[in-house]
């Protein structure tokens, strides 16, 4: 080893010790590396919160859970709707499966719905 390769040696060691385990944790706790620029908080949020019911194609996991690729499905709904649905819950005869408000998740907050329903525009359409 020369001594140019000795003096970096602590600068990659320092890389390695700091960079690696906070890209792991970026990853391992679903924070993609999009997260890290500013996008992809959607995914996140869908992930977390509505992905159990809907699925990662958005046509439900279960029957009674509304198909969010359908073309007069959910989805062809206003935002407003779709917000106060995100935001309140849907509990009504024609959906036999409830959805609780904010999808269960006690966190979710009123930018955090509009994000979620944005990547569901982008995601499923409509």
């Amino acid at each position: 080893m020369n001594i140019s390769n000795r003096t970096q040696m602590p600068r990659r060691v320092a890389h390695i010790i700091f960079v690696v385990p906070l890209l792991s944790a970026l990853v391992f706790t679903g924070t993609a590396s999009a997260d890290i620029h500013g996008r992809g908080q959607g995914t996140a949020i869908y992930m977390r919160t509505c992905i159990a019911c809907h699925g990662s194609d958005g046509a439900g996991t279960m029957p009674g859970i509304p198909d969010l690729t359908e073309k007069n499905g959910p989805m062809s709904r206003s935002d407003d709707v779709l917000l106060k649905s995100i935001l309140d819950g849907i509990e009504s005869d024609s959906v036999p499966t409830p959805m609780p408000p904010m999808g269960g998740d006690e966190d979710m907050t009123r930018a955090d719905a509009r994000t979620v329903l944005k990547y569901l525009r982008q995601k499923f359409g409509n």
